[in-house]
């Protein structure tokens, strides 16, 4: 039996997850990078981050939806730079 790699969407909600996540990262580029620049910072200075950290790093413009910040960990993930280290509940409704 051979492994999927992770980032072969299984099923048809994974992958229009998949092409929503592509279509923010390709829109909101220089938001994302800066959220992933404060991550990895975060990661760096303290050894742990949370979405919410990123979301205190990065002042997002007006009419911009923090939603974007979903794929911010998923090329850093993909790439074996960060991982999952468990779960933290956001602060933010």
């Amino acid at each position: 039996m051979i492994a999927r790699p992770r980032t072969i969407p299984t099923t048809e909600g994974e992958r229009r997850k998949l092409d929503a996540h592509q279509t923010l990262d390709a829109r909101r580029a220089l938001i994302i990078l800066r959220g992933r620049r404060a991550l990895l910072r975060r990661l760096i200075d303290v050894g742990r981050a949370t979405a919410d950290d990123v979301r205190d790093a990065v002042e997002l413009p007006g009419g911009i939806d923090p939603v974007c910040f979903g794929v911010v960990p998923g090329l850093l993930a993909s790439a074996g730079i960060i991982w999952s280290d468990g779960f933290q509940r956001s602060r933010r409704p």
